[in-house]
């Protein structure tokens, strides 16, 4: 008659089955959650593509506040030409003194940061980035 020991797992094969089952398992979990990650990318990007958002661009549109405060700039220095020299908030005020304007947002700090963003998108920024520094610095290799 066979001893007890002799039809036990020889050591650590217990050990080393249920850690390729675990490892088994993982991979299987893995693949599921690739799947779903791949599937909510594609949600995503499809969500983006009907709200008129290029992933990797500018958007094609606006919101409407930001072309309206645009189209209110433009009103204004059509209407006054010597705004076009003036700053934002001499047209803020100008625009605020009419009574015919609507849609003026009521603080000055939104109609420009609507207005900057109108600008940009149909690239009309106010303050473009300089060129290159001509000459030399005044600060010397050892200061730094």
């Amino acid at each position: 008659m066979p001893s007890f020991h002799s039809v036990q797992d020889p050591p650590g094969q217990t050990a080393l089955a249920n850690l390729i089952q675990d490892i088994e398992m993982a991979k299987s979990e893995w693949h599921h959650l690739e799947e779903s990650l791949k599937k909510e990318c594609a949600r995503t990007l499809t969500m983006l593509r009907e709200k008129d958002v290029a992933p990797n661009g500018p958007r094609t549109s606006i919101p409407a506040s930001h072309e309206r405060a645009y189209r209110l700039f433009q009103y204004a220095v059509s209407e006054n030409p010597a705004l076009a020299s003036g700053t934002d908030r001499d047209v803020y005020d100008w625009l605020k003194e009419r009574d015919s304007v609507e849609h003026l947002p009521g603080r000055y700090e939104n109609f420009v940061r609507y207005l900057r963003a109108g600008r940009a998108h149909h690239d009309q920024r106010k303050n473009r980035p300089g060129g290159p520094a001509s000459g030399r610095s005044i600060v010397g290799r050892e200061s730094l």
